[in-house]
């Protein structure tokens, strides 16, 4: 016969191994609770059950706008909106939707849309800069709706597609171009005089003047190449007005402006074309643009449009 001792042990023993297995059951649910919880998120579902791309084979119309607006949509840059006369502002805030009806554009809108790679659902908040979205109808009938941000689209039901490029999405800002082109150059414009100034106002850090006016195109050239070795043919278009046509090198150096003269004197200025040019008003042109004007860039940064001889005449030149 068994000890008292040993009766004792086996008990002990017995005890043990509960709590061991109790233990282990706790841990086994834990991870089941673990393993139901994070199933969805790690777990990619089959390629059947993905969601297709929007079909557009029944569309007929496609309405399109812009976000956050027509305004910032084409001039990001919100102190160049004084370019702009309250007139054309209010114009372009007015175009809330662009309805385009062309069977052609809107059947290879379908195509791209139908070649697209299923990405996974939307997560999270997206910013509402520079997106397209497009709402699109059979007649009066809503079929879908979906917004384009960059080469990736959301849909309706909050899936993310991705392409390679939107081919028909660049006939389709064609489109609106027509409609708007002219704000658009302007708004360039003013961007490349901006960049133009930013240039030259690099040397302030260093103490350094501005550049001669016989050479400040090269100056900034110079600049451009020591920062992102860059040459003068890579960096040219920086120097076009986007609606002067074919010619190059469209805005000169005021002669008289220093670093440190008054904040509203000129600095730059649209002329016809020229490399390094530079002087005072009688080289200004009001032919780069339709309606007609030209940018000037002041010497705080801002950038003006000036619509007739008598704005000209009353910037500060000296």
């Amino acid at each position: 016969m068994r000890s008292d001792a040993d009766h004792a042990k086996k008990g002990e023993s017995n005890s043990k191994f509960r709590i061991y297995g109790i233990s282990a059951l706790c841990v086994l649910f834990i991870l089941i609770l673990l393993s139901c919880r994070k199933g969805p998120s790690v777990h990619k579902s089959p390629k059947s059950l993905e969601p297709s791309p929007p079909d557009l084979s029944r569309c007929t119309r496609v309405e399109i706008q812009l976000r956050p607006s027509t305004l910032v949509f084409f001039c990001p840059i919100a102190r160049n909106h004084n370019i702009l006369s309250p007139v054309e502002t209010e114009y372009l805030k007015s175009l809330q939707t662009i309805v385009v009806d062309d069977h052609e554009r809107i059947k290879a809108l379908a195509n791209d849309v139908g070649l697209l790679s299923y990405l996974g659902p939307v997560v999270g908040y997206i910013r509402e800069e520079d997106r397209m979205h497009f709402v699109c109808y059979h007649n009066d009938d809503h079929l879908t709706s979906f917004t384009q941000i960059g080469n990736v689209i959301q849909t309706e039901d909050r899936h993310w597609f991705k392409s390679r490029g939107f081919p028909s999405i660049a006939t389709f800002i064609s489109h609106i171009h027509k409609q708007i082109q002219h704000f658009e150059f302007r708004a360039e414009c003013a961007e490349h005089i901006d960049n133009l100034g930013d240039w030259l106002d690099v040397g302030k850090s260093s103490g350094e003047p501005y550049p001669l006016p016989t050479e400040w195109c090269d100056a900034i050239v110079q600049r451009i190449d020591r920062a992102y070795g860059s040459n003068k043919e890579e960096v040219k278009s920086l120097f076009a007005c986007p609606g002067a046509g074919d010619t190059e090198w469209h805005y000169a150096m005021n002669s008289n402006c220093k670093q440190d003269s008054p904040p509203d004197t000129v600095l730059l200025f649209e002329i016809k074309a020229g490399w390094n040019q530079h002087g005072g008003p009688e080289l200004f042109t009001f032919d780069n643009h339709d309606p007609k004007g030209g940018c000037v860039l002041l010497n705080d940064g801002t950038v003006k449009f000036i619509r007739t001889q008598e704005e000209l005449q009353q910037l500060r030149w000296k």
